[in-house]
């Protein structure tokens, strides 16, 4: 089996990703930015303590206030106010608002997103121990190499080994009947 580039540029594209950081930004919210808003959430026209709050961070897409939260505030500014309801299904995590329907203001105040470097030499030289981009696509390569070529023989030993077992069993049993 060959590496293909598609699965090398895959692999550095894994480390790019993770090579990212958050920085603030003027674009609208998207899914996995990290946001500050100032938060009221209600129920009826109660309160809820838990989920209000003045300067709060939190994660687009991993569903702090649940699903149907986050496509709310997709898309919104800095300094973009809105206003919605979120009802919950009886059995949600958050027993204050399971089985309600949640009203929430929500001004925004900061968004982040995960700026990942430029792939080029220097993103090689700080996130691999190779000096170019070239060398670490290469490295990649014969990386992926190795690891499928380690699978193939692992598979092969597996089917030897209980092509072997199967043998000894039949011996065995061969064994067992002539000696009755």
């Amino acid at each position: 089996e060959e590496v293909t580039d598609e699965a090398v540029d895959k692999e550095i594209s894994y480390i790019q990703d993770n090579a990212g950081k958050y920085e603030v930004t003027e674009n609208a919210i998207q899914d996995q930015d990290i946001s500050r808003a100032n938060i009221v959430a209600r129920i009826g026209e109660e309160s809820y303590a838990d989920w209000t709050r003045e300067n709060m961070g939190f994660k687009v897409g991993v569903n702090q206030y649940g699903s149907d939260f986050d496509p709310h505030v997709i898309g919104l500014e800095v300094g973009d106010k809105k206003s919605f309801e979120v009802t919950y299904p009886d059995d949600f995590k958050a027993e204050g608002v399971a089985g309600k329907t949640v009203s929430f203001d929500v001004e925004v105040l900061e968004n982040r997103s995960r700026i990942s470097p430029e792939l080029n030499d220097e993103f090689a030289k700080d996130h691999s121990q190779y000096e170019t981009l070239q060398e670490l696509k290469d490295g990649t390569r014969e990386s992926l190499t190795s690891t499928i070529e380690k699978r193939e023989k692992d598979t092969i030993r597996e089917k030897v080994l209980k092509a072997v077992v199967e043998t000894i069993e039949v011996e065995i049993q061969d064994v067992l009947v002539d000696r009755e």
